[in-house]
């Protein structure tokens, strides 16, 4: 990492202690995102449309004392689902099927390199249906 990279990095303190960020960055966060399942052999896919940040951490110590506390504030209660067509939404308890548009809370392991943003490492934590969570307009455009 150049000079350049921990200075921008350094802009940023973390949600939990205070310290500056520097690479990897641990967050939390939230997105519409659908699977697309794979007819084939590959792996499934992930688009996300609508991303945004909750918190970011200078390690994974300060996001796991922080963790329960922000999703509480978000209402939401962590099922960590697994990858399939239809999960529990994590507000109400109905089936999500998320090959359409939904709202998932994740956390993920980064690393920034000037302009460009690598995830290391992604978790999805909980997800909500369209009548916990309504799309966005974004959201609703047929694809």
């Amino acid at each position: 990492m150049n000079n350049s990279e921990h200075e921008e990095l350094a802009t940023s303190a973390c949600s939990a202690c205070g310290k500056s960020l520097c690479n990897p960055v641990f967050g939390l966060g939230r997105q519409f995102e659908r699977t697309i399942i794979s007819s084939d052999d590959s792996l499934d896919e992930v688009e996300v449309i609508d991303a945004n940040v909750i918190a970011e951490y200078c390690s994974a110590a300060c996001l796991n004392s922080k963790r329960d506390e922000l999703l509480a504030q978000e209402n939401i209660r962590p099922t960590y689902p697994d990858i399939g067509k239809a999960v529990t939404c994590s507000r109400c308890g109905d089936p999500v099927d998320v090959t359409k548009f939904h709202m998932a809370w994740i956390e993920e392991e980064t690393e920034y390199h000037e302009f460009v943003v690598t995830p290391i490492n992604v978790d999805v934590l909980a997800v909500a249906c369209n009548r916990c969570v309504p799309p966005s307009r974004v959201t609703q455009i047929d694809y």
